[in-house]
């Protein structure tokens, strides 16, 4: 009796103290610092949603010379925030320096939604998006691509892609 009269104790307290937690009188306590949720589109490559802060960079490995057009949009309502700006560069030096030369604009622009078309020929190239919101809370989101040679159209035949690829019963 007296272990069973414990636990009943035991659990209204806890109830009270987890009720009084998640009180509207304090909504601080009970939700977490929020940060922009961004969704990033590119039509040959399709979409990606974001819901960390600094997120590893997405790898692409696109055809030299295809051009890529990257277009984003974030949302901020699920914590009662509101978007301020983004702003985006290629091939940053230091993508937290907020003056390195790569930022397509020096600060943030509520309108600025896409990079453009783009294309490049060879190499290693990187792109971050970064958007903050109405209390200064951002995220930055980036991705690698690395170029790759278009295979000539010779090599594309049947039998040279079974050579390629081993053949299979």
């Amino acid at each position: 009796m007296f272990a069973r009269t414990a636990s009943v104790i035991i659990m209204a307290v806890l109830t009270l103290s987890l009720l009084s937690t998640f009180s509207p009188t304090t909504k601080a306590l009970a939700t977490p610092p929020g940060y922009p949720h961004i969704t990033v589109e590119e039509p040959t490559f399709g979409p990606w949603v974001f819901i960390d802060i600094e997120p590893p960079l997405v790898v692409l490995q696109p055809t030299s010379g295809i051009p890529m057009e990257f277009s984003w949009v974030a949302d901020a309502t699920w914590y009662g925030g509101t978007i301020a700006g983004y702003r985006y560069g290629w091939d940053l030096t230091d993508p937290s320096d907020t003056n390195d030369p790569g930022w397509a604009t020096p600060s943030f622009e509520p309108g600025l939604l896409a990079t453009g078309p783009m294309s490049f020929q060879s190499g290693v190239h990187t792109l971050h998006i970064m958007v903050v919101d109405d209390n200064g809370s951002w995220v930055r989101v980036g991705f690698l691509l690395d170029i790759q040679d278009a295979v000539p159209v010779q090599h594309l035949t049947w039998g040279e892609l079974k050579t390629a690829f081993g053949s299979h019963p």
